[in-house]
This record gives C-alpha cells, sequence and structure tokens, in this order.
C-alpha cells in the first residue's frame, strides 16, 4: 500500500494486494478498503487528489477517477510545441562531408554532405545543391568522364539504388537499378561513361549499361567482397582483386567483349591494387613476395 492522497473525507492510495497496482479507497478512521480501478494490463501509477476526484497514469496514459460516479475515464491529452527542430532551417553542413571528387576538367569539385550532392567552384561560381532532397540520403556520389552525369547511391526507394541525373542538377534524376535486394559499394565509370562496376555485399562485382539499366555478372568471390577494381582506357576490360582459394589476393581481368574471367597472379602470392597505365598496355599492382623465414622463440628448443 502507497501513494496516498486525500480527496474530501476518502484517503486513496495504490496497492498491489490483487498483484497488480490498482486504486483504493479507505475512510479516515481506516476499515476494509474498496477497491475503485480495475486495471489488468499496467499498474496505477503517481496518483494525484483534487476537487474533481483522483488522476493517475496507467499504460502511459492519464486517467480520472470521478467518486461521484465512480468510474475511471482516460484523458485525451494533445500537446502542442513549436517543434523548432522540424522547421525548415539553413546548415552549414561544410564539417558534415562524408565523400569528394573532382569534375574532369577540374572545374568543379563534387561533395555529398547530410545526404545531398553539393558541386563547388574552384574559382567563381556558385555552389550548387543538385539533389535538394526532403528526408532522402544521397551518397557516393561520382563524376562521369565525359562531364555530364553524376552517379550515385540513394534510398528515395526506401532501399539504396544507384541514380544517375546531369552534373548541374537541371533535369529529372534517373534510377538505373531496381532490385535494392543487397548493399551495393560506390560504382565506378567506365571511360567512356556508358558502363558503372560496382560490388555488393553478396560478394558479386557486376557491370550495369547505363542507358538501359542491364546488369551483367562480372564475377563473384567465395570469401571476402569484391571492392577493388579498374577500367582499362579503352573501357573493354576491367581488372579486379578477388580472395584465392588460399586466402589470398589474387588479380583477375573480365572482358566487356567476351564476358571470360581470368586469372592474371599466382594465388600463391598476395597481389592488389591494379591500374593500367594511360594507353592500356601494362597493368600494375602491388605484391607481397617477401619469402623471408621469421623464427620464434620456440625455435631454440628443438636445434
Amino acid at each position: 500500500d502507497n501513494q496516498p492522497v486525500w480527496v474530501d473525507e476518502t484517503v486513496y492510495f495504490t496497492s498491489d494486494r490483487e498483484w497488480k497496482l490498482n486504486l483504493y479507497a479507505v475512510g479516515p478512521q481506516g476499515g476494509e478498503a474498496t477497491k475503485v480501478t480495475f486495471h489488468e494490463d499496467y499498474d496505477v501509477l503517481w496518483p494525484s487528489g483534487g476537487p474533481g476526484g483522483v488522476v493517475y497514469e496507467n499504460g502511459g496514459w492519464i486517467w480520472r477517477f470521478d467518486p461521484a460516479s465512480r468510474e475511471t475515464t482516460k484523458i485525451p491529452i494533445r500537446v502542442a510545441g513549436d517543434l523548432p527542430y522540424t522547421r525548415p532551417t539553413l546548415k552549414d553542413v561544410s564539417d558534415g562531408i562524408q565523400s569528394s571528387a573532382i569534375s574532369p576538367s577540374g572545374a568543379r569539385a563534387l561533395f555529398e554532405a547530410r545526404g545531398e550532392l553539393f558541386t563547388v567552384p574552384a574559382e567563381h561560381g556558385q555552389v550548387r545543391n543538385i539533389t535538394r532532397s526532403q528526408g532522402v540520403r544521397e551518397m557516393d556520389p561520382s563524376w562521369s568522364p565525359d562531364g555530364r552525369w553524376i552517379a550515385y547511391l540513394s534510398d528515395r526507394s526506401g532501399e539504396y539504388e544507384i541514380y544517375v541525373r546531369s552534373q548541374d542538377g537541371s533535369d529529372d534524376e534517373r534510377r538505373i537499378t531496381t532490385d535494392g535486394e543487397v548493399w551495393r559499394f560506390p560504382p565506378a565509370w567506365s571511360p567512356d561513361s556508358k558502363w558503372l562496376v560496382f560490388g555488393d555485399k553478396r560478394q558479386r562485382l557486376q557491370v550495369i549499361d547505363v542507358e538501359s539499366g542491364r546488369i551483367t555478372d562480372v564475377d563473384r568471390s567465395e570469401t571476402n567482397d569484391i571492392t577493388d577494381f579498374t577500367w582499362s582506357p579503352d573501357s573493354k576490360w576491367i581488372a579486379y582483386r578477388k580472395t584465392a582459394d588460399t586466402r589470398l589476393a589474387q588479380i583477375w581481368v573480365w572482358s566487356l567483349d567476351d564476358g571470360d574471367p581470368t586469372p592474371l597472379t599466382d594465388p600463391m602470392v598476395a597481389s592488389y591494387s591494379p591500374a593500367f597505365d594511360p594507353e592500356g598496355r601494362y597493368l600494375y599492382f602491388l605484391s607481397n613476395r617477401d619469402m623471408n623465414l621469421t623464427f620464434s622463440g620456440w625455435e631454440s628448443f628443438f636445434v
């Protein structure tokens, strides 16, 4: 028995004598208490007495017990507020930049900040917010090599898909993937600006025709995501890193013409970060081929 309040000639209090806290009434001289509320789901809490009876909280709602009618009523409460944080406002998003890119000409830079995409002049001109999408987040933008388009990921549909729009934001965005079935990593443009390549969390590497939206599977890893890839200068080959059965990184290439993936490096040595030379004659990459033995403190016991 607890939380007593005095209303007129009656003392009301909460009690769990029937397991759930409810409101009881008793005279000031004592005697048998009478149960006056009958809530079964939640406890009666914080009773407060006044001229109109007893108000209390139950299940997140405010209720009133009327001694005259001995009825309980849920009180509908509507709280109106200024809600300043829901109002449109100006924001300095320079501290919220998540990614950036440079236009092919170097005249403008591309930034993602606070879920919006901005292009910024190198010297003279205006900052452009090219998306202006309330309640939608755009991320991981990249500028097409011909300077016309910007590709990015957007959750406008509820799942992150790849979208493309003109670099000045003058036209509507165009969604070029439609499944949203899995998380995608940032796409990379082909040099001819006709294709995008990207990896995903199903450990696939895929290319998509920007014009038609047709997706082609390049390869799939059995262990790790494929996120290290590059285009050849003629846009006909993709070189990428995939984890081999030896659990070491291996360089592969894929031809856009015949669609066949081909390994280039030995799976017994780790190779990664492929890069074509500007004329497409050679493929450079990093490789860890240090075969020196390393001894520990145990070997001295067995010499």
